[in-house]
């Protein structure tokens, strides 16, 4: 079966008829589904988009994307799992002053000064 695939695949006329409007359809589907299941996140997340755990727990995001990083990690509370024992730390120590370089749209900038 294998074979016969990968045959078929390999011949011009049948890709060009058949195949490659089949992996368009594909990739629009896919699109299309992301596109659902970031809808129902923003529905479920409800307007003030908050951090729902995490160290950053109860931060607000002021809209529904972020910059160069993941928003959905960020706003599960997921995003920092790797330095979540050093925002602990950080967050319990009196600390007056904060720098964050390069911070983007501010998610830890923002988290530590709340």
């Amino acid at each position: 079966m294998r074979a016969v695939l990968h045959s078929l695949a390999r011949n011009n006329v049948l890709w060009k008829i058949f195949w490659l409007p089949l992996v368009r359809l594909a990739r629009h589907m896919t699109w299309q589904r992301s596109q659902v299941e970031l809808e129902r996140l923003r529905r479920e997340l409800g307007p003030d988009y908050r951090v729902l755990a995490g160290p950053f727990a109860g931060l607000r995001y002021p809209k529904f994307e972020a910059v160069g990083s993941s928003l959905i990690g960020k706003l599960v509370g997921i995003y920092e799992i790797e330095l979540g024992a050093l925002m602990e730390k950080i967050l319990v120590a009196p600390y007056e002053t904060v720098v964050d370089l390069g911070c983007a749209e501010g998610y830890y900038a923002v988290g530590l000064a709340v």
